[in-house]
């Protein structure tokens, strides 16, 4: 999604890499993740909730990192 969103909102900034057929690939990643994650949720909640206290957790401690720009 960020690289998405950086493509779209800053253009003009120099890229050390360009993604083959972009933004398909980006896309059928995210959807490809998106399902993956959905399946887990279903089939092992147990597995799928560690997941969800491993992103809110790694999101909360980058947001308290972050230094102010």
């Amino acid at each position: 999604v960020s690289m998405l969103v950086l493509r779209k909102s800053e253009p003009e900034l120099p890229r050390p890499f360009r993604t083959p057929f972009f933004p398909g690939f980006p896309v059928i990643a995210l959807v490809i993740a998106f399902v993956a994650f959905v399946a887990l949720a279903i089939y092992n909640p147990g597995v799928g909730m560690v997941f969800v206290l491993i992103i809110a957790g790694s999101f909360g401690i980058f947001r308290l990192r972050k230094s102010p720009v």
